[in-house]
C-alpha cells in the first residue's frame, strides 16, 4: 500500500515494495486492492517479494512500518543503518490484516498522511541533493507471515 501511494505521489522516483517475511508471489489482499482502486491505483497484478541485499544496496531510503521491522532489517542487513526510517512519524503503523474494514481504513489513513509528509520532505531536499527522480526508495510492508492466517480463514 505504502509503495503504491508513494509511487503515485512521486512518479519520477523508483519505489519498490519488499517484505522481510513475504510470502513470495502472493497477491495483495482484496481490502488493499479495493482501497487503492479508489485512488486510481491498480494493485491487482502486485505480487509479494522478499527483500534482498541488492535491493537494500540500491535504495537511498527504506521506509518500514514498525520499529521491529527496522530492527530486523538492521540485523539481517547491517549496512542499511542510516537509511531505514519509520514510515509514520508517530510510531508503528498497525497491521490490519485479518481485521475489519475499519482497521484497513485506519491504517490506510495513517499511511496516506505519512506518505504525504515523506513526499514533501523528499521534494524539499531535492533542491540540495539529487532530484526525486534520481531517488530509489524501498517500502517494507508489514513483515508478518500471514500464510497461517490465510489457511485458517480458508483463503
Amino acid at each position: 500500500m505504502a509503495a503504491a501511494l508513494l509511487g503515485q505521489r512521486l512518479p519520477g522516483a523508483i519505489v519498490r515494495s519488499a517484505g522481510l517475511a513475504a510470502v513470495v508471489g502472493e497477491p495483495a489482499v482484496s481490502e488493499v486492492i479495493a482501497l487503492l482502486a479508489l485512488r486510481g491505483i491498480d494493485l491487482f497484478s502486485h505480487r509479494a517479494v522478499q527483500v534482498t541485499r541488492s535491493m537494500c544496496d540500491e535504495a537511498d531510503l527504506i521506509l518500514v512500518m514498525s520499529r521491529a521491522q527496522r530492527h530486523s532489517l538492521h540485523d539481517v542487513f547491517p549496512h542499511t543503518r542510516g537509511k531505514v526510517f519509520l514510515l509514520g512519524d508517530g510510531g508503528d503503523v498497525a497491521d490490519p490484516y485479518g481485521q475489519s474494514d475499519a482497521h484497513f481504513n485506519a491504517s490506510f489513513d495513517v499511511i496516506d498522511r505519512s506518505i504525504e509528509q515523506w513526499a514533501r520532505r523528499l521534494e524539499s531536499e531535492s533542491s540540495v541533493q539529487p532530484t526525486v527522480t534520481d531517488r530509489r526508495i524501498g517500502c517494507t510492508p508489514h513483515a508478518i507471515d500471514h500464510s497461517a492466517a490465510r489457511a485458517e480463514a480458508g483463503a
